[in-house]
C-alpha cells in the first residue's frame, strides 16, 4: 500500500489547510480590486500575492467577477460582524459605522468599483440583500413602536442614514487628525439624531431650539447704517423718502457743489453754505 501523499507532495505547504488559502485569495483580491477595480485586476497578481496557483482561486470562486463579488461580501460580512445595526440607538450606530468605514477604507472603494462595473449587482449578492431586509424590517418595527420618526418609510430612511455616514468620506479625503475625525464623526451623530427624531435631537447635549431665548438687546449685532445714493441720509433700517429727482425719474446730477448763484442768479437756500452765503448778501445790501 503506498503511504500518504503529502501536504508539499500535493503542492501545498504544510499547515496551510484550505480555509487559510481561502481566506488569503480573499485579502489579496480585496487589496487589488480595491485599488484597481474589477477590470484592472490581475489573478496574477492576486495569486502572488496570495501565495496560490491560479487554478486554486478559479475553483475557489469559479471567474474573476466571482471572486470580485466574494471580496465584497467578504468585506461586508465582516462589518455586520463588527458593527451590527441598532435601531434603537441609529445615532450610535452611525457613529461606530463611521469608524469602521474610516478603519475600513477598502469598503468605500470597493462598493464604487462595483456600482461602476457591475451597476445593480451588489443589492442582488446575498450577504447585502440579506442585510437591507434585517434592516428595515427592524427600522419599520421602531416605527411603529414611536422609537424613530416615521415621517419617512423605512425603505426611504435606511439610504439616508448610510448616506450620511459616507458621504464625508466620498467626498472628502479621509481625515487623520483625530480632533478632525472627531469632529466629523460628531457631524455624523447629529445630522442622524436630527434625522431619525427631529423632535428630540436636543437629547444629544445641543440646544434646543424651542428653549432658545431671545439673546439681549445689548448683545444684538450692530447693523451698518449705510447711506442713501439718492438723498445721502442714513438710513439703517428704515425705508427713507426717495428724493425729488428718483421720484420723477431725472437723472441724479454729478459733479462738485454748487458755489455761487444758480441760471437764475439765485444763491442756494439750504444748507450751511446757504446760510452763510445769506448773511453775505444780506450785508452787502445792507440788510440784517
Amino acid at each position: 500500500m503506498p503511504p500518504p501523499r503529502t501536504a508539499a507532495a500535493q503542492g501545498r505547504r504544510p499547515g496551510r489547510s484550505a480555509t487559510d488559502t481561502r481566506a488569503r485569495i480573499l485579502a489579496a483580491a480585496t487589496s487589488e480590486f480595491a485599488e484597481r477595480g474589477l477590470a484592472g485586476g490581475r489573478v496574477d497578481r492576486i495569486a502572488v500575492a496570495a501565495e496560490a496557483n491560479k487554478e486554486r482561486i478559479y475553483a475557489y470562486f469559479g471567474s474573476k467577477e466571482g471572486l470580485f463579488d466574494a471580496s465584497v461580501e467578504a468585506i461586508i460580512g465582516e462589518l455586520l460582524d463588527t458593527v451590527p445595526f441598532d435601531a434603537v440607538d441609529l445615532p450610535g450606530y452611525a457613529a461606530r459605522l463611521y469608524d469602521f468605514t474610516l478603519g475600513h477604507p477598502q469598503l468605500i472603494r470597493l462598493a464604487l468599483w462595483h456600482s461602476l462595473e457591475r451597476p445593480g449587482s451588489i443589492e442582488q449578492l446575498p450577504q447585502s440583500a440579506d442585510s437591507t431586509v434585517r434592516k428595515i424590517r427592524t427600522l419599520s418595527a421602531a416605527q411603529r413602536d414611536g422609537l424613530v420618526d416615521a415621517s419617512l418609510p423605512a425603505d426611504r430612511m435606511l439610504p439616508l442614514i448610510l448616506g450620511l455616514v459616507h458621504a464625508g468620506l466620498i467626498l472628502a479625503p479621509l481625515p487623520t487628525d483625530p480632533v478632525e475625525v472627531a469632529a466629523q464623526r460628531d457631524a455624523v451623530r447629529v445630522a442622524v439624531s436630527r434625522l431619525v427624531n427631529p423632535l428630540g435631537w436636543a437629547s444629544l447635549g445641543r440646544p434646543s431650539l424651542r428653549g432658545r431665548q431671545a439673546a439681549p438687546k445689548g448683545d444684538a449685532p450692530r447693523v451698518p447704517r449705510l447711506r442713501s445714493p439718492d438723498n445721502a441720509r442714513s438710513i439703517g433700517n428704515q425705508p427713507t423718502k426717495p428724493s425729488r429727482s428718483a421720484r420723477h425719474g431725472e437723472p441724479r446730477r454729478q459733479g462738485p457743489a454748487h458755489t455761487g448763484p444758480d441760471r437764475r442768479g439765485l444763491w442756494p437756500r439750504s444748507g450751511h453754505s446757504g446760510r452763510r452765503r445769506g448773511r453775505q448778501v444780506r450785508a452787502d445790501i445792507g440788510g440784517g
